[in-house]
């Protein structure tokens, strides 16, 4: 099966959860936040009479300082996307009597989902005390080949700062 991105449409984004929590204690030495570590959860389902597939991404940023220690600065985005696949019926396959999304399909999803995903946590956290937080790219084959728990995806990101 080959994905053919002109069949792809995304129909909504819908943004569930979007946090910025900065506690007050360092909002006079927001200099301190160097990077972030950041966690990602995915989750993917579909309607096939109606080509609809659905790419759920949980995404958590906590601030980190020089020496890697947590800072109560915490940024939380539950983002939804919704697709229209015009094929979508030629990508489920039929597992011990249950149907999926074939790997191939979800993986171009989660990649449009994602992509878009950066840039609603760039554009919701410029205007904040963060001065915008850009989220690392990832590889959408391993985030699926992975558990699709917070903690499983962690990684540090630095704060790229402009002067």
């Amino acid at each position: 099966m080959k994905v053919v991105p002109e069949k792809i449409h995304i129909d909504q984004i819908n943004v569930f959860k979007s946090i910025v929590d900065i506690d007050e204690s360092i909002i006079k030495d927001l200099d301190s936040i160097e990077g972030y570590s950041f966690a990602l959860a995915q989750e993917s389902g579909f309607i096939e009479e109606e080509k609809a597939a659905r790419i759920l991404l949980n995404i958590l940023l906590e601030g980190k300082n020089k020496a890697e220690e947590e800072l109560p600065v915490k940024v939380e985005f539950a983002i939804e996307t919704i697709f229209v696949v015009d094929n979508l019926d030629e990508f489920i396959v039929e597992k011990s009597e249950k149907q999926f999304m074939d790997g191939s399909i979800v993986s171009w999803l989660t990649a449009i989902a994602y992509s878009t995903a950066r840039g609603i946590v760039l554009q919701e956290t410029k205007n904040t005390m963060l001065n915008g937080v850009i989220i690392p790219v990832v590889d959408p084959v391993k985030l699926l080949e992975e558990e699709n728990d917070l903690n499983s995806d962690e990684e540090s990101i630095k704060n790229d700062k402009k002067a």
